[in-house]
């Protein structure tokens, strides 16, 4: 399963919250996000491969991220 491609997200002013995904194994549908306020949590999505949340925290980086991060219990 993947996210569904959000084209005209671009902007989330608080936390962005990814968890509990037992079959996410994609979250490039989130590749027109710009801003994230606060807080990025992407939590226990065992089938989420860890080089594509590293892609998407780098993403996030290069456009001025610099909020909370929690990154655990995906896959390794």
């Amino acid at each position: 399963t993947s996210l569904v491609s959000f084209p005209r997200l671009t902007r989330i002013g608080g936390t962005l919250r990814i968890s509990n995904n037992t079959t996410l194994v994609s979250i490039s549908g989130l590749e027109t996000l710009e801003t994230v306020g606060k807080r990025i949590e992407i939590t226990a999505n065992p089938a989420l491969p860890t080089w594509e949340i590293d892609w998407f925290m780098e993403q996030m980086t290069s456009r001025g991220f610099a909020g909370e991060t929690y990154i655990f219990n995906n896959q390794p």
